[in-house]
């Protein structure tokens, strides 16, 4: 009798044992099912990446066209290596020496543009940068004191690429991989906005850029873009003016030695000689020799005046005229042409006979080198009518 409890107890407690085994292991099967299931969770976010969550930052501006747009990063080693180098880089280079206009001293003219672009769009800086081999020196720097940096934390250096083809716009740095870790964004000034439009000289080459900086960020419209270029254009004719005008001063001073030696070989001529800019109606007079004077009473303080003011043909006859300069310059042949005139000291009427012809400035106006087209006179035979 003493014995059946503990026999009791012992068939109790094997079953409860059981049933507490039985118990654990579903227990640890639903702990392995739980486990393997967050894993494969855990594995198939990891095998798809959120898009979202890799995509590059987005540029947030509303224009198109005339922004390039934002996101590929220009390195990828952690370190900031600016932008890559244009591939007409030699020939740019080359151009922007020839303005001579780097390291000279601030002019007005300049700096009243960097002006009126911190009034037209309301920004702190406004620069015209010349990007240099190794810097962007400024000619003008409207609220910055600095008067270059070097090329490789330069915004306006991306402004000289191909496909950067009006105006670079970067309305947040700090959202923008190619900017967020420069210096200029990091520190002083601080840069948070920019805008800038490439000064695109004559050739076609790319001097720097006329931009504009705020220390927000800001929006930019395509009638801001087209603003800014407006006042571009305006820079880059104030650079290239003294380029022009010495080009124009050159090719002065060697027409004029041309004609020097032109007009001292004509005076010298016997017979007498005119020469006359058929590309305006009345003819002005462009230059005479003594022999033309002395036969025709015509003299050279009249110069400039038109020579059909001082000669004459009846009204029917300047039509066929017109129709014989136009073969003469195309075929560039002659033709026979007489002409009346009053001589002022006997105030006798008189017909003159002239060979008239192409003179060399007259070829060369057609291919685009002078204003004017000058046809040559040469007095012929003369006598009273």
């Amino acid at each position: 009798m003493g014995s059946s409890p503990s026999k009791t107890s012992g068939k109790g407690s094997s079953k409860g044992s059981k049933s507490a085994l039985d118990q654990a292991r579903k227990q640890a099967l639903d702990r392995k099912s739980q486990g393997s299931n967050s894993n494969q969770g855990g594995l198939a976010s990891a095998s798809v990446p959120n898009p979202a969550a890799a995509a590059p930052p987005v540029h947030s501006s509303a224009i198109s066209d005339s922004v390039v747009p934002i996101g590929h990063t220009a390195y990828t080693d952690g370190t900031y290596n600016g932008a890559p180098l244009p591939p007409d880089e030699e020939e740019r280079m080359k151009t922007l020496s020839a303005l001579k206009v780097l390291d000279t001293a601030p002019e007005e003219r300049f700096d009243d543009l960097t002006r009126l672009a911190c009034m037209i769009f309301k920004v702190p800086i406004a620069l015209v940068s010349l990007v240099d081999k190794d810097r962007q020196w400024f000619k003008s720097h409207q609220g910055l004191a600095a008067t270059f940096t070097d090329r490789k934390s330069s915004f306006c250096a991306w402004t000289l690429l191909p496909q950067h083809p009006e105006v670079l716009v970067v309305e947040n740095t700090l959202t923008d991989a190619r900017f967020k870790d420069n210096a200029l964004v990091a520190g002083p000034p601080g840069i948070r906005f920019y805008a800038g439009c490439p000064l695109v000289a004559s050739n076609k080459m790319r001097y720097g850029s006329l931009c504009i900086i705020d220390r927000e960020p800001r929006t930019f419209t395509a009638d801001n873009c087209q603003m800014l270029s407006n006042l571009a254009e305006m820079v880059v004719r104030e650079l290239e003016k003294e380029v022009l005008l010495e080009e124009q001063r050159q090719r002065s001073e060697m027409l004029s030695q041309e004609n020097t030696q032109l007009l001292r070989a004509i005076d010298a001529f016997s017979e007498g000689i005119v020469l006359v800019d058929v590309s305006l109606d009345e003819w002005p007079v462009v230059f005479c020799n003594e022999a033309w004077e002395s036969l025709t009473c015509f003299e050279r303080d009249q110069i400039g005046s038109g020579f059909w003011q001082h000669f004459s043909l009846p009204d029917d006859q300047r039509n066929k005229v017109r129709a014989q300069i136009e073969t003469a310059i195309e075929e560039q042949e002659g033709f026979d042409l007489s002409v009346q005139f009053v001589n002022r000291t006997t105030g006798e009427k008189q017909w003159i006979g002239l060979q008239v012809s192409e003179c060399e400035k007259g070829r060369k106006e057609r291919k685009g080198l002078h204003s004017c087209t000058c046809l040559q006179g040469q007095l012929s035979f003369c006598r009273i009518a």
